[in-house]
């Protein structure tokens, strides 16, 4: 599946999406997607980004309050020792594994009924259409240490068609993904390691402040813009 994402190099999203049928539509889980060898590959990763020579410790501008998180953009430009698209390239059967979640949910959710959120993206039931007309907008290690939030309610990702979030750990207390709800209520999504859960990227969601340990995710936005080496 990783080798099915879009090669196009446009910048912008093609279709609209519907922000109020987003807030209505399901998460879905995949227990024990990556194994613990997955993890480490991908923690692996993420070190070589971090030692390459980038910077990794941007600060995704849709976050308020970035104190006690650190994100490492695991799609970025090639540096002397990393080549473009690291997770792409170095990972490409963990990534595999998730697109292929991803592509299920779609077609389980059926978001692009005519009823849908994303009614006017093609979806996987189409020839053509689903994953393999998206392309990965961002790739993103987390690191939430104590303290570390995504505090704003109604955040969502804007421009992005699906969004993918694996737990990398679950030895901490706090920290839980919530998605907010049609109903103004909160709904928790607990994950544990190698879990993962997929959703409409503008469906509004958020984490608690982690109370002890340390958190580690890793989220890939999908859109219709191209390929993206870098954070938004």
């Amino acid at each position: 599946m990783a080798s099915l994402l879009s090669n196009t190099t446009t910048t912008t999203s093609r279709h609209h999406i519907r922000n109020d049928l987003a807030q209505l539509s399901s998460v879905y889980y995949s227990r024990q997607l990556l194994s613990l060898a997955d993890i480490e590959h991908l923690q692996s990763i993420q070190q070589k980004v971090h030692n390459s020579g980038h910077h990794s410790n941007e600060q995704n501008a849709s976050h308020h309050n970035p104190n006690h998180k650190h994100c490492t953009f695991m799609s970025r430009p090639a540096g002397p020792d990393l080549p473009a698209n690291p997770l792409r390239v170095l990972a490409p059967q963990t990534l595999g594994k998730l697109l292929r979640f991803g592509q299920s949910s779609w077609l389980s959710a059926d978001w692009s009924n005519p009823d849908g959120p994303l009614s006017s993206v093609l979806g996987p039931g189409s020839s053509g259409g689903g994953v393999g007309n998206l392309s990965i907008r961002i790739a993103e290690h987390w690191h939430y240490d104590v303290g570390g939030h995504l505090d704003n309610d109604l955040h969502f990702d804007q421009g992005s068609v699906i969004t993918i979030v694996t737990a990398l750990n679950d030895d901490f207390t706090g920290g839980v993904f919530r998605t907010f709800e049609a109903n103004n209520s909160h709904l928790s999504h607990p994950l544990a390691t190698g879990d993962s859960c997929c959703f409409v990227s503008h469906k509004y969601h958020n984490v608690t402040p982690v109370l002890s340990g340390f958190r580690e995710s890793l989220v890939i936005e999908l859109w219709e813009g191209g390929i993206a080496t870098h954070g938004r």
